[in-house]
């Protein structure tokens, strides 16, 4: 069913053009201002309605944008059904309340990573529901799912390199109408797991701040602890398995005669259950990481 004209405009009365799950700001997600910087160019063209988890205050969003909670949403959800549902998913907390919506109803799934180990996690051992965890490893992998499933609940045993190698997400890419990635990549990883997904890469959109926001280059270098002398690296984000981080450490440890002085930092949540930064720098005995 097509939405009615009127609400392909910012502010028209009807029916929103367009159903989008997805944290905003002020939470401490990169998706968050993802979606944050979209909606400003596609709110000023088509009516977007934005569902936030119930507990989180305050959202931000451009004007013409409408905001709404998860309890608000179920009790409109009947007139919503016909609209497009656009679920902006990540491997992360911040998104486990959305995973019921885009059970119950598709739509596109706008995938931030090719694993959602972490996810499904979340949304089950972090609940205490290890029955959920096993099912969904069922789900994905067979014998070899339950295998792994009843070996963690039985003995707490699980290799960190699941969250990577097992990425889970064949059920959620399987019933998406459409699947929205950033890279060939992570096309592969879905097509891999869900050969019959409708799969698009559109490349990760770049908005530049505003130049009278941007900071001095050394103010910046001065927060971040870097002395004039030394050269930055710098990780952004969840530090997860995927990003490499301790190769990262042990290339730059390795390396470190050959370099001029130099600072590395982490600037993002650490996630020691996917690999333990702070052992590998004990480990090469440098002070390589803030």
């Amino acid at each position: 069913m097509t939405p009615p004209a009127s609400s392909l405009r910012p502010g028209g009365r009807g029916l929103p053009g367009v159903v989008i799950f997805s944290p905003l700001p002020p939470q401490p997600n990169g998706i968050a201002d993802y979606t944050h910087e979209l909606l400003g160019a596609l709110g000023r063209r088509i009516r977007c309605l934005v569902v936030v988890e119930d507990k989180v205050r305050n959202p931000e969003a451009p004007r013409t944008v409408e905001v709404i909670g998860e309890a608000e949403y179920r009790s409109r959800a009947g007139s919503l059904a016909a609209v497009p549902h656009l679920y902006q998913v990540g491997n992360n907390p911040d998104h486990v309340y959305m995973l019921p919506y885009a059970a119950e109803r598709p739509g596109v799934l706008v995938l931030h990573d090719p694993s959602l180990h972490y996810l499904l996690d979340r949304a089950t051992l972090g609940r205490g529901d290890a029955d959920a965890y096993t099912a969904a490893l069922r789900a994905e992998y067979g014998a070899a799912g339950v295998l792994l499933g009843e070996q963690f609940r039985a003995f707490g045993l699980r290799d960190g390199r699941m969250f990577s190698d097992l990425p889970m997400i064949g059920a959620l890419a399987g019933r998406a109408g459409s699947v929205i990635v950033h890279s060939r990549f992570a096309a592969a990883k879905v097509l891999a797991r869900a050969p019959e997904a409708r799969v698009h890469v559109v490349q990760h959109h770049f908005c530049p701040p505003p130049v009278d926001t941007m900071q001095p280059r050394e103010d910046v270098r001065r927060r971040a602890g870097v002395g004039e002398d030394e050269v930055m690296f710098l990780s952004l984000g969840f530090a997860t398995r995927a990003k490499l981080i301790d190769r990262a450490l042990r290339a730059l440890a390795a390396m470190r005669g050959r370099l001029p002085p130099f600072r590395y930092v982490i600037a993002g949540e650490l996630r020691p259950d996917e690999i333990d930064l702070e052992a590998v720098v004990r480990e090469l005995g440098s002070g390589l990481i803030d």
